[in-house]
């Protein structure tokens, strides 16, 4: 509790003793690093509050390359069995660390997610899959979604709905290989989802899965036809009648 009252100090926010209780209770096993946090200005202070916070998930928004030391994740992994690390600073220069590291340093155990992109990691004779945490997996089809439905507002819970549809789209092989989110290939697909979610909450429609469908579209192109002249001219107009016939 006294990591949540620390953070509501720096956030300037009055919580009550329940509501502090609460929040312990429901976040109390994440620690969230942001640039403009104090707790960032001295790693040492970081590395203090792990025994308090026992945090099962480390989240790095700092832009701060080196952050997350080897140290403060091997303080975090004595409590946890798969710790996730998630150093979401970009480009890679700015990670909080590397998708290798913390695999390394808790012997194979650590869960990475990165914001930029990383490499698999090979450790222990295992192939260990960097999922990349970007927000392009969200955006788009909660775009999607609220342009088809003509929503009026973009509402918490479709945020919500769309994190569940995310998640939801990671195989439990891909789980299995220490990957916390879907490849970047299955883009299209996972937008899909969060789109028809979207537009399901945001109501109105008599089918948001094929409104979705009937909105969504593929870059394909007409293969051009090389215009000439002279006596290539002949030959280029039967190709064009080709075309024009197919």
């Amino acid at each position: 509790m006294q990591f949540v009252r620390r953070v509501a100090r720096l956030a300037r926010l009055a919580l009550s003793e329940p509501e502090v209780e609460r929040l312990t209770r429901e976040l109390g096993a994440i620690l969230a690093v942001g640039a403009s946090t104090a707790i960032c200005e001295d790693t040492t202070k970081l590395i203090d509050m792990l025994p308090e916070v026992k945090p099962t998930i480390l989240v790095g928004a700092t832009g701060r390359a080196g952050t997350f030391t080897q140290e403060m994740i091997e303080t975090m992994a004595r409590h946890v069995e798969r710790p996730i690390v998630m150093p979401l600073s970009n480009p890679t220069s700015k990670a909080e660390c590397t998708a290798e590291q913390p695999i390394r340093w808790t012997n194979g155990r650590a869960i990475v997610a990165t914001g930029s992109p990383f490499a698999d990691v090979e450790y222990g004779g295992k192939r260990h899959v960097i999922g990349q945490a970007n927000n392009v997996f969200v955006f788009p089809g909660v775009g999607l979604g609220a342009i088809v439905a003509e929503a009026r507002s973009i509402t918490d819970r479709m945020f919500l709905l769309a994190a569940r549809e995310l998640a939801a789209a990671v195989t439990p092989e891909r789980v299995a290989s220490g990957a916390l989110y879907p490849p970047v290939s299955d883009l299209r697909s996972v937008s899909r989802r969060v789109a028809i979610a979207v537009a399901t909450e945001a109501g109105g429609l008599e089918d948001p899965e094929a409104a979705v469908d009937g909105a969504i579209w593929w870059p394909d192109y007409v293969p051009y036809v090389r215009v000439v002249a002279g006596p290539e001219a002949n030959g280029q107009r039967a190709t064009q009648e080709r075309v024009a016939e197919a």
